[in-house]
């Protein structure tokens, strides 16, 4: 499909998806089949897979892995003269490693915030002090998780690092989706007998709030996932809880802020969806580094894949039906 230039399309809803395997269905396939999504071509941009509903109200796209992928592909999707995305709802919509203390695999879970975990300070972990809990500080900081004083005021530091989300979209899309029937699976609940100690993480799934950490390395470790929990309050003031990660949200999400000071969209209708596809940690007593393999990294892709599908499309219709609602309340 060929759109044209002088009359955008003006969608209500952008889909963000991320992740496409080679070989294997990924985030954007399920809305594809399910949606009645056609590709559109928008050579300008250099997007790839871009997707229109019938009726033009509905976008979706895939942008590849990654914060720089993510960033570009806001970017020039919200610059693309063949597209308005002003007054679009964003919903970003992807798998997840989940804290086992927060959130069981297959629950998909809405963001308050959002947490940069990239943009610090490392040091070596074999040259970590001996009462330092992680060799990764906050930028402009001299030890774990302590102020940035080194830091202008303006400095990419604090305005790249933490996202916050409009609360009441959040607990709109919440309300909206909490009660909604939720696959599980029975390679799902063996693996989840590995955490006899986690509550959370023995659950079924259910959908959730929860915090995300943007990474653009998959990380993974007890350890690791302790850091992750500080990271987010810290960088939260303590009002964030860590539940899952991501490998691109931040880019997202500093495209559309971006765009927001230029009038090309509106990263107060924003929202972020990540469904649990694995643990950010191993069950307790196997290694870390067994994780790695495709078997164990992401155990629950498939059910992540309905779970976050069923959720996401709960939200997507109920804009579409009730625009006028949604429009004027958000």
């Amino acid at each position: 499909m060929l759109l044209n230039k002088a009359m955008p399309v003006c969608p209500k809803v952008v889909l963000v998806t991320m992740f496409e395997p080679a070989g294997r269905p990924g985030e954007l396939s399920l809305f594809k089949e399910r949606l009645d999504l056609t590709p559109v071509e928008l050579a300008e941009t250099g997007l790839r897979e871009v997707h229109l509903g019938a009726e033009g109200d509905l976008l979706a796209l895939c942008t590849g892995v990654g914060t720089a992928n993510t960033a570009i592909s806001l970017t020039s999707l919200g610059l693309c003269p063949e597209i308005d995305i002003s007054e679009s709802f964003f919903i970003i919509a992807g798998i997840a490693g989940a804290d086992p203390t927060a959130a069981t695999l297959g629950s998909p879970v809405w963001a308050d915030w959002c947490v940069d975990g990239d943009l610090a300070f490392e040091i070596d972990a074999r040259e970590i002090p001996a009462d330092w809990p992680t060799g990764i500080l906050p930028l402009g900081s001299t030890r774990p998780f302590g102020p940035s004083d080194n830091l202008p005021q303006d400095d990419l530091g604090s305005s790249y690092q933490v996202f916050e989300f409009n609360h009441a979209l959040v607990q709109a899309a919440y309300d909206l989706s909490a009660k909604l029937a939720l696959e599980t699976s029975p390679a799902h609940e063996t693996y989840l007998k590995k955490f006899p100690d986690n509550f959370a993480a023995r659950q079924a799934p259910t959908v959730l709030r929860g915090d995300c950490l943007s990474a653009a390395r998959y990380f993974h470790g007890e350890r690791a996932t302790t850091w992750a929990r500080e990271w987010v309050k810290h960088w939260t003031g303590g009002q964030g809880r860590f539940a899952t990660c991501g490998m691109e949200d931040s880019g997202t999400l500093h495209a559309l802020k971006v765009l927001g000071t230029t009038g090309h969209a509106n990263p107060a209708r924003a929202l972020l969806l990540r469904t649990a596809s694995n643990f950010t940690q191993p069950p307790p007593s196997e290694p870390a580094t067994e994780h790695f393999t495709d078997e164990n990294t992401f155990p629950a892709f498939d059910l992540a894949l309905e779970n976050g599908n069923r959720t996401a499309t709960a939200v997507i219709d109920d804009i579409l039906e009730n625009w006028p609602e949604w429009n004027s309340r958000f």
